[in-house]
């Protein structure tokens, strides 16, 4: 028996081509999905989205003073009615399609098995809005980004077969908010991102695939927050299969290094996603193999049925560290 190998979205490697070939020959068919790895400016997930900020004649950025620590954020220029701002070219549906055309070439040459699905990774619109638009007006400006989201999950639909397509939505900021992380504009997390898979979800065909990755952030190899087990992860899964009149095909979860413990997993117990497909992210390139199979046990004890991740995308890690991480997926996924 081998598990399915599942891949969060960004992977530092030079272009698409170069990410799907070597999953191609790396994992092969183990992956039933191949994202585009998210490379060049979108490897640090939603940072690429800065310049739609930058560059838009109604916003400027914001000045928290001397003190503040983190990302530009942005606010609407003053005389200028935040109801009147608009969005129009967020970038995804623009680089999934062109990605899709790397695909779908080398799928036809057989480096891409068949019968794989092109992954497209998307965030919630609250999440951008919630790392680059001033709070003050983060709830406002958020319906625009939301119908330019909207926009572009269409176009990427409309350019890409159902049968060969697969989206993720990308679900951090609420995850972490809702553990007692950074406060957000929207003060029921769960709630919010329940509904707005549930609606994204409705805008895609029957035969497209949907998932959703349910983190805790990776920058630095440190999380926003620590979970303290998966109660949050089953919680949101839970919403949001409820939620929706479309089913997901599968849910991720991520497994920090130094949890093998069966108490981090028992809340899978009461986990009701019908018949998506759970995808643990318990794979660590710094305990190889030894860690993959401690966590995968204990897991185990809980459920048996799951494929395999990492905890979140690695665009950020080392170059000279994929190959390595790439075959730890194979062999964890040929072991089990």
């Amino acid at each position: 028996m081998t598990r399915n190998l599942h891949f969060v979205g960004s992977v530092k490697l030079e272009d698409p081509t170069a990410v799907f070939t070597a999953l191609g020959e790396h994992v092969g068919e183990l992956a039933p999905r191949y994202p585009d790895g998210e490379t060049g400016e979108r490897e640090n997930w939603l940072g690429w989205q800065q310049a739609v900020f930058a560059n838009h004649a109604d916003l400027e950025p914001v000045d928290h003073g001397d003190d503040y620590v983190g990302l530009l954020q942005f606010r609407p220029r003053a005389g200028v009615d935040p109801a009147t701002i608009e969005f129009t070219d967020i970038g995804y549906a623009r680089v999934a399609l062109a990605s899709y055309g790397d695909f779908r070439r080398l799928r036809d040459a057989g480096v891409v098995p068949s019968g794989t699905r092109f992954q497209v990774s998307l965030p919630t619109p609250l999440a951008v809005m919630a790392m680059f638009i001033d709070p003050a007006f983060a709830g406002v400006l958020e319906p625009a980004y939301d119908a330019a989201m909207t926009r572009d999950l269409r176009v990427i639909c409309a350019g890409v077969p159902a049968g060969d397509l697969a989206i993720q939505w990308d679900i951090c900021i609420e995850v972490t908010a809702y553990d007692g992380g950074r406060p957000l504009h929207e003060p029921d997390p769960l709630g919010h991102a329940s509904a707005t898979a549930a609606r994204m979800m409705e805008l895609t065909d029957d035969d497209t695939e949907t998932g959703v990755h349910l983190c805790y952030g990776d920058a630095g190899h440190k999380h926003i927050i620590e979970p303290h087990d998966l109660a949050t992860s089953v919680a949101f899964a839970n919403s949001i299969t409820a939620s929706s009149l479309r089913s997901l095909a599968w849910v991720h979860m991520a497994v920090p290094r130094d949890r093998d413990d069966e108490a981090y997993f028992e809340p899978l117990d009461g986990l009701a996603i019908a018949d998506a497909e759970l995808m643990l992210g318990l794979l660590h390139l710094t305990d190889g193999i030894d860690g993959a199979q401690r966590r995968i046990a204990a897991a185990e004890h809980t459920t048996a049925d799951f494929g395999l991740a990492t905890e979140c995308g690695f665009g950020r890690r080392p170059l000279d560290t994929i190959p390595d991480l790439l075959d730890l997926h194979a062999d964890a996924a040929r072991r089990a």
